[in-house]
């Protein structure tokens, strides 16, 4: 009886844990990198945000069982109406897990390691800062829902509500 017990409850955690986070539209899978002027632009939506420049490497990595974003030298200048202009350098990976298919996804964000440092010109003179980085900065840092198209070369993610921190635009590396 014990020994049926044991592979009953295998049986359901096994069962329970394939069911976490399955990416089962094969066309998502693969290297990501933002479509050409995307990131930028829509960073630059945010209110009050006169220029953006973008540069750096950003990838979203998909595999079946969830994903990663890596961001390798990853800087993003702004300049913000009243604020002296600004260079934020980020580096880290940031995984996370959910379910994709049919055209419609739910991602919530793991485990991340990002690191920031910030620098303001303020009269000339550079000043460096590290920004102390959250869940709530991080792509998808309270998840994100919605629906996406698919092709060869091309992924679009509508997002619910609007993340402004997800790159909605991807091309295939």
């Amino acid at each position: 009886m014990l020994k049926k017990s044991i592979v009953l409850s295998a049986i359901i955690v096994l069962t329970a844990s394939a069911s976490v986070a399955e990416i089962s539209d094969s066309c998502l899978i693969g290297t990501w990198v933002p479509a050409p002027g995307a990131f930028a632009a829509q960073f630059a939506a945010n209110p009050g945000m006169e220029q953006v420049e973008i540069s750096g490497e950003v990838q979203m990595r998909l595999s079946a069982s969830g994903g990663r974003y890596v961001l390798d030298g990853l800087v993003i200048k702004m300049q913000q109406s009243g604020m002296p202009p600004m260079a934020v350098a980020m580096n880290g990976t940031g995984g996370f897990s959910g379910n994709a298919d049919a055209g419609v996804f739910a991602f919530t964000m793991g485990e991340f390691n990002y690191a920031a440092k910030a620098t303001l010109s303020i009269g000339g003179t550079p000043m460096v800062m590290d920004i102390p980085f959250s869940e709530e900065m991080a792509p998808m840092g309270h998840g994100a829902e919605g629906s996406y198209t698919c092709t060869d070369t091309a992924l679009n993610f509508n997002v619910e509500g609007g993340d402004e921190k997800m790159v909605n635009s991807w091309v295939r590396q």
